[in-house]
Parts: C-alpha cells; structure tokens; sequence
C-alpha cells in the first residue's frame, strides 16, 4: 500500500511539473512589425494579427491607444498556440547622457545585437526620448520548476528625461481638429538633421496641399522649438485634413521621426456657393446674386473686352439686358472649360466656371459663370455673355 502512495506522489509531481513548463514565459526571437497607414487604429490592427489592442499598445510603450500617427512601426506580440507561451518584447527610452553600449550592458545584451534589432546603422547616433526594443539574451532556454503563485508585477514608467516630451516630435499647435487657413501656422517641439523638420499640410484624400521646411531652435542635436508658417492650396470644399512634422534621415532622407494631427482644412466652399447661385438665378433673386458676388465684377461679351463693375450695376445689367424674359439654368452636366476650348483662356484666380444655357430676351444666349477665390471663399466674380449668333462651341 505504502508503495502504491508514493507512485501516485511521484506521477503527481511529474504531472505539475509538465504542466507549469508549458507557462514559463519567454523572450520573442521574431516578431512581426506593422507600419501604421492612413486609416489605421489598434483594434483595426490587433484584429488583422489576432492580438489584442492591450497587448500591441504594452508591447511598444504606448500610454493612449487612440494615438498612433502614419509611418509609425509597431511591432506585433504573438503567442503560440496552443503552448501556452507569450511573445514579450521589452523596451527602454533613451535619456540623457546614455549610450547604446551602456544600455546595451543594463540589459545583459551586446552592443551589436541592440543595434541591429533597432536596424541602427550607426550606434553612436540615438535620440533623447527615442524609444528602443530590447532583444532577448542569446541561449535562453526556459527550465521548469515548482514554483508558488507570484504576486502581479507592475511595470516600473520609464525614466523621464529632463526637458523631454516623451517623443520625438510633438505639435503644440494647430490642436486636434482646429480649423486652419492658408497659411497655417505650426509650432512644436523637435530634433532633427542640421536643426530642420519638415511640415506638410495633407487634404483629406491623404494629397500634400502644403510643404515647407522649419528650423529647430535650441542645443545643436537636442530637442527645440519650431515655427513653420505654410501655405497651401485651398480645397474646393472644406474637409478635414492632417498636419504632418517629421525628421529626415542624414544618410538617405528617409522619415526618421514623424507626429500627425487632425485638423479641419477651411475650403472654399465651392459646393454651397453654386447651389446659391443656382438658385438665385433660376428665381431672379437679385438680391441673392449681389450676396454671391465679388466686388468687382468682370462682365465681359465673347470675342470682345470686359468691364470691371460694382455690384450694384451688374445687377442693373442683368435686369435690362441678359436675364429678360428666358428661363436661365446652371448646367453642371457640362464641363464648361472644355466646351470652350482654347477660344477662351481664364486667369489663375478663377477657379471654376459653369456653363449656364436659356438667357436673353429668346432665350437662346449662353453664358459662363466665373467663380474665384475671394480671401479663401468662392465667389461669383465674372460672367462671359455669349449671344446666340456667336456660339460656335456647339
């Protein structure tokens, strides 16, 4: 009976100890790492790679999982199935005063190895604030044993260095989702090559709309100011957009630091300026045109020179002459600057034309409606009178 006991203990054992190896926790030899793209959030991310946003958010040092920028790497945890087993991947913020090789010994690993897990070509170049994964020691094989439920450990936060915003670059202004015009004004904090970051303005298509270099004010090779004032070409429609700051790299100017922010981009509100105008010709709203005018007006008749006019007497004009008794429409079925062709050229601040057919006394005149850009805000600003014995476009 007494040895009957001691097998049963014996299996027992043997049991628990299988049973806790398959646990044992263990450093990641591979992972995979997701360039974040326009449109991508961690739960779009996690579920892609069967991860949890928490897990993705812990293994890259991410304290607000709603902020993630375009060209960040992320790198992937992963487990495998089935064992048990979790991938994790430790990181460290570089401070003041630190070197790869010292960082490379608080960590028990060598100063080759953490250069090329973080592909660092050049070892004696690291940033203050740039965050770095830490490789596992080489040979780690993961014995088990018998061992009494450890209290949770909580993660001590990385070091702060003096001065430092905790990443790269950081916009202080525009804010998230600040309506902006052209030229915006940007202000932050960065470092970057020869003092300089980039600034672009982005429409909401993801299109560069602006771009314009910033100088980096402060100690050569750390963390300073910048102010980059930045015009950009106004979108038909207002549209939210994105302001981007990054850093270029020495050796081949790829991105090396990049922060994003939401904005809303002021357009010219090209779409609500014709649906007015539209309806105010349509109805022989006189007043409503005045209120869609620029001041002043180009009037002009094809084949011959315009006038620049006041408000007011364009309007007298239209009461006496143009309007009459047709039934005037907005055609936005027909592509006005190509019915012209080369008859017509237009200047660089009209920035839409639409064909509007019906007009005079027999309705059988054309006329082209110019619309231009009037301190960032669409405007009717001429009109091209076509009588019908000079069409020759149709």
């Amino acid at each position: 009976m007494r040895g009957q006991t001691t097998l049963r203990l014996f299996l027992a054992i043997v049991v628990l100890l299988l049973g806790l190896g398959a646990a044992t926790v263990a450093f990641a030899q591979s992972g995979s790492v997701h360039v974040v793209r326009p449109g991508d959030t961690l739960s779009g991310i996690g579920r892609s790679y069967g991860v949890s946003p928490a897990m993705i958010a812990s293994a890259n040092g991410i304290a607000n999982p709603d902020r993630i920028f375009v060209g960040q790497k992320l790198v992937i945890p992963t487990s495998e199935p089935g064992a048990g087993t979790v991938h994790v991947v430790a990181h460290h913020m570089v401070g003041r005063g630190e070197t790869l090789y010292s960082i490379a010994r608080r960590y028990g690993v060598t100063l080759q190895q953490l250069a090329a897990y973080n592909n660092i070509a050049d070892p004696n170049r690291i940033l203050v604030g740039q965050m770095l994964r830490i490789p596992p020691p080489v040979n780690v094989t993961p014995i088990p044993t018998i061992v009494t439920p450890a209290p949770t450990v909580t993660p001590l936060p990385m070091p702060t260095p003096a001065g430092c915003q905790c990443e790269a670059i950081v916009i202080q202004e525009p804010t998230q989702r600040m309506t902006v015009t052209s030229p915006v004004t940007v202000v932050g904090l960065g470092s970057g090559f020869e003092q300089t970051v980039v600034v672009a303005v982005l429409d909401g298509s993801g299109g560069q709309i602006g771009l314009a270099p910033a100088t980096v004010v402060g100690e050569y090779g750390q963390q300073g100011t910048f102010t980059a004032t930045v015009p950009f070409e106004v979108p038909a429609n207002s549209q939210l957009g994105r302001i981007q700051v990054w850093s270029e790299s020495p050796r081949d100017g790829a991105i090396e630091h990049l922060n994003s922010v939401t904005v809303m981009i002021q357009g010219l509100d090209l779409d609500a300026l014709l649906a007015d105008l539209a309806d105010a010709v349509v109805a022989r709203d006189y007043a409503a045109l005045i209120d869609v005018m620029g001041d002043p007006f180009q009037l002009s008749h094809y084949r011959s020179e315009g006038v620049s006019l006041a408000p007011a007497q364009v309007i007298e004009r239209l009461q006496e002459d143009y309007l009459g008794p047709g039934a005037p429409y907005l055609d936005f079925s027909v592509n006005a600057r190509d019915l012209l062709g080369d008859r017509v050229s237009f200047g660089p601040d009209i920035v839409h034309v639409v064909y509007s057919p019906r007009w005079g006394q027999n309705a059988a005149d054309d006329a082209f409606l110019l619309i231009g850009d009037v301190a960032g805000r669409a405007r009717w600003v001429g009109m091209l009178y076509v009588p019908e014995a000079l069409i020759d476009y149709r």
